[in-house]
């Protein structure tokens, strides 16, 4: 309990509202700027600078919350592929624009309930 209760306190510290609010946009559209790199297999290396550091904005968001929450909202296998954890996430992102307005966690934790929850 102790564990959940500091990671919700970190997270909405640094993903306060306001913060949210002013990032929400970027954090989209880095995660669809991942996804097509996803889909191309253009390596972290070979991007320019924008194009690496938004793709690391979105892998390190997505990483931050599953190191945070992992078996307390979402329970990940043990044996997880980063990559396609962060596809998870990229594709709900893109398919439910309708969810946008629920900030970025909610566009983080949701997916990864849903597809690995815990038993």
């Amino acid at each position: 309990m102790k564990k959940l209760f500091f990671s919700l306190v970190l997270l909405t510290n640094l993903f306060g509202e306001s913060l949210q609010e002013k990032n929400l946009e970027a954090f989209i559209m880095c995660s669809a700027l991942w996804e097509n790199n996803y889909k191309n297999s253009v390596s972290l290396d070979s991007m320019n600078v924008y194009n690496a550091f938004c793709s690391g904005l979105y892998m390190g968001v997505v990483s931050g919350v599953i190191n945070s929450i992992n078996n307390i909202l979402f329970c990940l296998p043990n044996n997880y592929n980063n990559d396609a954890v962060l596809h998870i996430v990229s594709k709900y992102i893109e398919n439910h624009s309708e969810k946008w307005s629920g900030g970025i966690l909610t566009l983080v934790i949701t997916p990864l309930k849903e597809e690995f929850p815990c038993k």
